[in-house]
């Protein structure tokens, strides 16, 4: 009896809106608009957590490479100093670093493809008429990308 009651309110209004809609082509468009708009805000919203995304993989691999730097140079102290046993467990070390930063980098590229893709959602969307729109968008995203390249390479150069 409930679901029945929740049914017709539902169907009841549907029907609202439809006539309403059908009655009033303005409201019609607006309503189409509006739900282009808040698609392409959902894009761009995503766009934005893979870009998050990506800035966070770069940091841990650049991290990583850090890393494997340091430990390289402390395998040439255990080479030098014949200790062949520390060796083997900073050589083993070293693997998993390689293997983290690998998976890393596998990631990176996985949200690099995710990226493209949402790229050309956007660009190839039909119901975004302004090319205006088109290009500041493109604008946008572009410069949200240097940007977070440049807080890399400020991070990069001050370590």
């Amino acid at each position: 009896m409930h679901e029945d009651w929740l049914k017709k309110i539902d169907k009841f209004l549907e029907t609202s809106l439809d006539e309403f809609l059908a009655s009033n082509h303005y409201q019609n468009q607006i309503w189409n608009d509006q739900i282009n708009k808040d698609k392409e805000l959902e894009i761009c919203n995503e766009y934005l957590n893979l870009i998050k995304q990506a800035s966070s993989y770069r940091e841990k691999i650049i991290y990583i490479a850090r890393e494997i730097k340091d430990w390289n140079k402390r395998r040439k102290k255990t080479s030098d100093a014949n200790e062949k046993d520390l060796e083997n467990k900073v050589n083993k070390h070293i693997d998993n670093l390689m293997k983290a930063g690998r998976e890393y980098w596998e990631i990176l590229n996985q949200i690099k493809l995710e990226l493209i893709k949402k790229d050309t959602e956007l660009r190839n969307n039909p119901n975004i008429q302004n090319k205006d729109s088109k290009s500041k968008n493109y604008e946008f995203r572009n410069s949200l990308i240097e940007e977070e390249l440049n807080i890399l390479r400020r991070k990069f150069n001050k370590n």
